[in-house]
């Protein structure tokens, strides 16, 4: 599994945990739901603008998602 891709399984799981769908995460960001899917299946990686848009719709801090995917294991 790549970083992308672990970077993506934390971002999909704190969605799910906000009980939000792809949708409503795009909303909240102005980012394209398309362009979301693709970070969270880690075909895309985000800019650092995007990735905070991301973190702060979420409430996760930006270091906390980044330290949790390094212990992602498939």
């Amino acid at each position: 599994m790549t970083e992308l891709e672990k970077i993506g399984v934390v971002l999909r799981k704190k969605r799910y945990a906000c009980r939000m769908t792809q949708e409503d995460l795009a909303g909240a960001t102005e980012i394209e739901r398309s362009y979301i899917s693709q970070i969270e299946n880690g075909r895309r990686s985000p800019s650092l603008a995007y990735f905070l848009r991301i973190c702060q719709a979420l409430e996760a801090e930006p270091w906390a998602v980044l330290k949790e995917a390094l212990t992602v294991h498939v």
